[in-house]
């Protein structure tokens, strides 16, 4: 028996880890998340370092063995069908159960399509997309491409590139011969090159092919569609370093790529542009367009009409997370009525460049319509000259966002003038013969006619009514059984009660009978002004299975361009993340085009005039420091005037460092020499707030105490404060440290609260209508007494019986202990209840229980003997009012809270508790992820006045950042960079390796060899060989 059972054992064990090894090799991917793109996100578990043999540096993306890949795609075409339709269902359910909790979190996209069986992702909702997404890219190919379709809204002439002999532009680099300029430091450039080289050899030991490396555990992490984003970003970094090796290996990876297909079910247009079109565009370009670097161009090409296709909107305007699979690319859509504003301002360098390099100028033709709405709506803003955060760039206005006296119907678009209406005749509203508003010319049969429908109509609410009204006078409940239908049948309530849960059903439960009625006579049934007069007409809300409408001519909308999301929704203003490009490709789409389109030199200058008027300050701290820092102005609107009104903050971001180095690129090209010096002090901001921390480098985002007046005022200065300093950190220090009166404190009524109320209530005549009186100075204890008290001393008394005397009483029947607190007689007749007596801070000993009732004698504050009071037991009222008994065996728990801090003492521990550097009165984010803004604004200055100052600061930056970020695959980020040590984070952004590292080389580099005078470089650092 004892071997059987072993061998029963055995099975047993070898069947369990037969199940488990089945389960866990089931595909992970096996749901999709709702929101951020609705993207297909990878599971849960581990992943495992995406560790490549050298010899074989791109085999991540290279097609496996054909015959397994044939069958390991139609298991995960299988699992991930089945997968993606439950998940579906349940995100489905969830997102309908929590819409009307939470409207804005599932807000549908514009337009709607049918939903295809072969693309069962597609049918997640969502509305906005999301920049990084994580994805699991499997190594086979997708079922799904991107397919080339006819386009629905074509334009009827392309604009095409200018042509001509590029203007003459002032000189950007340095010329003078204040500095020694044009030489490299090459201890400092091989230093910065040793650490590309140590970030570039990580990811492709470990995850060549992939997005991004994770500099610590050397796993991998594909949020930009998987296609190699640090691979594509890096590769002119590697040809300006001189990796030539590692940039060929890289140029015969880019072959692989697949622009057509990907994990993710949406493409983000801004990161894909910026880093994938532009670092082809750029490593072509840089390389000398040679033809054994061909690939690069004919890649940048296939991904060039992808991203084409996302301008197929009836106004141009793109959608910005364009989603690619055909089911919905084959669909007509609008862009988004909510779009980032950088997003949509910085794709104009790259698809520029795309146009010169391939001759086509569909692509130029795109972002200059892009760019002429920019300009159009740049001077309606609410800062003119600037543009919000979020704009609008449907190019659809609704009916009720148009300004009043706009006629309806009046825009271009719409047939005949009219409006569109959904269910009016041919979808168009029709005008018919007025309406008679009342029944002065009906003659006595329409009268008779009117009479009989009405009641009928109240006839059959009064049926209705009865259906839902239960023997016992109630309504029906969740907890009655059934009701009868019209049938006389049964049917359960679960089910009547989900049909009532309905907004459909409630409409028609308050709609009397209308069954054999005209359509004439409903309509004369039921009022025009209900709320639900139109509950029995066909529902003008089109079914809505998902949230996606299709576009077919006959919307609700007036053409429109760019404009603000809400009439009365509060906008933002700033040069910093959500903004920050779209400014910084104004200057550089000028270099460019050679000068020749003047419209992006007056669209820079006007926006720079409104950022210096309302966004610049300088910061006030210890060492009075010369700089400036570019904030942020909300604008919000008054209701009820109109009004604009600003609230202007004080914020200083890292991604906002990039505008030094932007304004003194501008003041170079077109002659401001004011805009360098103003440059200058911003990137001494910059690097103010650099030096100003533990590590020695700047955090993600942070508040500063401003100086009073203007940034430019030389009369008002700015001297350092620590009066105003203590005054911003401690903004509440009066209402903070104000302390209660020990009456207040402990809750003691005023001795005449009961006789002021009860004479109160007797001078306004005990009116019903008049508002109750406030309660006023009495003890929680005693609230349902006062209650009580007060509706016996309300309720009528019959003939011939007297008023039993409760309630509040006159001064004779009210006895006092002393104190403040007023005692009622009907308390003394509760020789049981005891009510301790509320004593103040220190007290600690209770006063024995007395047989007879007793009132402990208040005593103030440190008391420590309780002195008891007896009073002679009479009876106040009638027994049945009297209170029963209520046992107090323990004396309430007491809390004495501390006193408040000082001021000069919670000054110092904020100051401590938050690592608050001098000048700084917030840290909003402490991170450092890699950014390269204030490097980026370094060089260019460096570049541009040739003072050395630049290149010790810049050195002085990177020593921090490298010695705390050094990881075994890379550098990391790091999370709080007011530590002395700052823990790591396992995260490693392409911009690493294709910006940051790119600016330090070259500003140790000589400055002749990449010069700005002969190229042009994008947000993402790529170069572009301006026309010469």
């Amino acid at each position: 028996m004892a071997g059987r059972k072993r061998i029963r054992l055995g099975l047993a064990i070898i069947l369990f880890v037969i199940v488990a090894i089945v389960y866990t090799r089931r595909a992970p991917v096996d749901q999709y998340a709702v929101g951020g793109g609705s993207v297909l996100r990878g599971g849960v578990d581990g992943q495992e370092p995406a560790a490549l043999p050298k010899s074989e540096p791109a085999a991540a993306v290279r097609p496996i063995h054909v015959q397994d890949a044939k069958k390991e795609q139609v298991r995960l075409d299988v699992e991930a069908t089945t997968s993606s339709k439950r998940a579906f269902a349940e995100a489905t359910s969830t997102s309908h159960s929590s819409s009307a909790a939470a409207p804005t979190s599932t807000a549908a996209p514009d337009l709607k399509q049918p939903i295809s069986d072969d693309d069962d992702d597609d049918e997640t909702l969502y509305e906005y997309g999301e920049g990084r997404v994580e994805v699991e890219v499997h190594p086979t190919t997708s079922a799904i491409h991107w397919t080339k379709f006819p386009e629905h809204f074509p334009v009827s002439s392309t604009i095409q590139l200018p042509t001509g002999t590029p203007l003459p532009i002032p000189d950007i680099q340095y010329r003078g011969r204040k500095f020694e300029f044009g030489h490299a430091d090459e201890d400092r450039l091989a230093a910065v090159k040793e650490a590309a080289e140590h970030a570039w050899q990580g990811y492709r030991e470990v995850a060549f092919g992939a997005d991004e490396v994770k500099p610590i555990s050397g796993g991998i992490n594909n949020p930009f569609n998987g296609w190699g984003a640090t691979l594509v970003d890096s590769l002119d970094t590697l040809w300006i370093m001189g990796m030539t090796s590692d940039f060929d290996e890289a140029v015969e990876a880019v072959g692989d790529i697949d622009f057509t297909t990907s994990a993710r079910s949406d493409i983000p247009l801004f990161e894909v542009t910026i880093r994938y079109l532009g670092g082809l565009l750029a490593a072509y370009d840089i390389s000398g367009q040679k033809a054994r670097y061909r690939i690069l161009l004919d890649k940048a090409v296939e991904l060039g009409e992808v991203l084409y296709a996302a301008f197929d909107t009836p106004n141009r305007m793109p959608m910005l997370y364009y989603r690619w699979k055909p089911s919905f690319a084959s669909q007509p859509h609008r862009a988004s009525s909510r779009v980032v504003m950088a997003e949509l301002g910085s794709l104009s360098m790259e698809f520029t460049k795309l146009a010169q390099l391939t001759g086509e100028p569909k692509y130029y033709d795109a972002v200059a319509r892009l760019t002429d709405s920019l300009e159009e709506f740049q001077n309606r803003t609410r800062i003119p000259g600037m543009w919000p955060t979020s704009l609008d760039a449907s190019g659809c206005a609704k009916p009720a966002q148009m300004h009043a006296g706009s006629p309806v119907g009046s825009g271009s678009g719409l047939r005949g003038g009219q409006q569109v209406v959904p269910g009016g005749s041919n979808g168009m509203m029709q005008a018919g013969a007025p309406t008679r508003q009342d029944g002065d010319e009906l003659n006595e049969a329409e009268k008779a006619s009117r009479a009989r429908k009405q009641h009928n109509a109240a006839q059959a609410e009064l049926e209705l009514d009865k259906k839902l009204t239960q023997p016992n006078g109630g309504r029906l409940t969740a907890d009655d059984d059934a009701l009868g239908d019209e049938t006389g049948g049964g049917r359960s309530k679960e089910k009547f009660l989900s049909n009532l849960g309905s907004s459909k059903r409630r409409r028609s439960l308050d709609v009397p009978a209308l069954q054999g009625l005209s359509e004439e006579e409903k309509t004369e049934l039921v009022p025009a002004s209900a709320s639900n007069a139109t509950a029995h007409k066909p529902d003008v809300r089109t079914s809505r299975t998902n949230s996606r409408e299709t576009f077919d001519g006959d919307e609700i909308c007036e053409d429109s361009g760019l404009h603000s999301v809400g009439k009365y929704s509060s906008e933002t203003f700033t040069l910093g993340g959500q903004s920050d490009s779209t400014y910084e490709y104004l200057p550089k789409e000028y270099l460019l085009l050679g000068g020749l389109v003047d419209q992006y030199r007056t669209m820079y200058i006007d926006s720079m005039e409104a950022v210096k008027q309302d966004l610049l300050f300088r910061p006030m701290a210890i060492d009075d420091p010369d700089v400036l820092i570019s904030g942020q102005v909300r604008v919000s609107v008054n209701y009820t005037t109109g009004e604009f009104i600003r609230a202007f903050e004080p914020a200083g971001e890292h991604l906002t460092c990039f505008a030094g180095g932007m304004f003194a690129l501008g003041g170079a090209i077109f002659d401001r020499s004011e805009d360098i010096d103003i440059g200058r002090k911003l990137t001494d901001g910059c690097i103010w707030a650099y030096n100003s921390t533990t590590t020695g480098i700047m955090p993600e985002g942070f508040t500063a105490a401003k100086c009073p007046g203007s940034w430019n005022d030389e009369a008002t200065g700015c001297k350092w404060n620590e009066t105003e300093y203590w005054r911003l950190l401690d903004p509440n220090e009066e209402m903070r440290t104000r302390v209660p009166t020990p009456a207040k404190a402990y809750g003691v009524p005023p001795a005449t609260a009961a006789s002021s109320r009860s004479t109160a209530a007797a001078a306004a005549g005990d009116d019903a209508t008049s508002p109750p009186q406030v309660r006023t100075g009495l003890h929680a204890a005693e609230l349902d007494d006062a209650a009580m008290e007060e509706d016996l001393a309300t309720t009528p008394v019959p003939a011939g019986k007297a008023k039993t005397p409760v309630g509040p009483l006159a001064k004779g029947a009210i006895e006092t202990d002393g104190s403040e607190r007023p005692v009622y007689k009907r308390d003394l007749d509760e020789p049981t209840a005891v009510r301790p007596k509320r004593l103040g801070p220190g007290s600690e000993d209770l006063a024995p229980e007395p047989k007879a009732a007793v009132r402990p004698k208040r005593l103030g504050p440190g008391s420590e003997d309780i002195v008891p009071e007896l009073k002679e037991p009479s009876r106040v009222g009638t027994a049945q009012h009297a209170k029963p008994a209520r046992p107090d065996p323990k004396p309430p728990l007491r809390y004495t809270p501390q006193p408040p801090k000082p001021h000069a003492d919670y000054v110092a521990q904020k100051i401590d508790a938050e690592r608050l550097p001098s000048g700084f009165t917030k840290i909003s984010g402490r991170k450092y992820i890699l950014r390269p803004e204030a490097i980026e604004s370094v060089f260019y200055l460096y570049r541009i006045t040739g003072d050395p100052y630049f290149r010790d600061m810049g050195w002085q930056m990177f020593t921090a950042i490298d010695s705390h970020t050094r990881a075994l695959y890379g550098n990391s980020a790091i999370d709080d960079v007011t530590k002395s040590a700052p823990e790591p984070i396992d995260s490693m952004e392409s911009f690493w390796t294709a910006e940051t590292l790119k600016y330090f080389y070259l500003l140790f580099d000589e400055p002749g060899t990449w010069t700005l005078d002969e190229w042009v470089l994008n947000t993402e650092a790529h170069f572009f060989r301006r026309p010469s």
